[in-house]
């Protein structure tokens, strides 16, 4: 038998009443569906495109729990979502580190990108002093995303959250077509 389909309310719903079906399994928000886990049903129906077992899924965070010892207590749930994902299919992260650099967590393969020494919440766009330190870290943030792509095996990213994660995983959707 198939995946249980689950009928969820839209956005908006009680106003127009309107019903969107989702899958078990898959992760809406694009016309296209990546299906995750199940790489040996082929194609789904809904003509989503299926995560082969060669292809892996991104993970963009600003925070990332490496030691566990609650320093990044506001990215814990990331490496958790990341450990979990990872016994189904390959998974990659792109989380902050002192330096560019590439390693392994377990089952899951980290790309960091620089960061500063101060929580990023404090990085205020409105400080022109900050100016050159969010400049930093965003252009690594962007290395570090397609470094994780330059192999081009990642199927799909998520960016948590829009900005500026998002924004690293639109630029993997520009330069390498990479659904978010």
């Amino acid at each position: 038998a198939g995946p249980r389909a689950l009928a969820v309310a839209a956005a908006g719903a009680g106003r127009r009443g309107r019903r969107v079906r989702h899958q078990s399994g898959q992760l809406a928000g694009q016309p296209r569906v990546a299906r995750l886990g199940r790489v040996d049903r082929g194609l789904p129906p809904d003509g989503g495109q299926a995560l082969s077992p060669d292809r892996a899924i991104a993970l963009i965070s600003t925070s990332y729990a490496r030691a566990g010892d609650g320093s990044e207590a506001a990215g814990a749930f990331v490496a958790d979502l990341a450990q979990e994902l990872a016994a189904r299919m390959p998974v990659r992260v792109v989380v902050p580190g002192r330096a560019e650099a590439r390693e392994r967590h377990g089952a899951v393969e980290a790309w960091s990108f620089q960061a500063p020494d101060k929580p990023r919440s404090l990085l205020s766009p409105g400080n022109p002093a900050n100016w050159p330190t969010i400049a930093r870290t965003l252009g690594s943030l962007k290395r570090a995303t397609l470094a994780a792509n330059a192999d081009r095996r990642v199927a799909h990213a998520l960016g948590f959250w829009v900005l500026p994660s998002g924004w690293a995983a639109r630029a993997l959707q520009r330069q390498h077509g990479v659904p978010y």
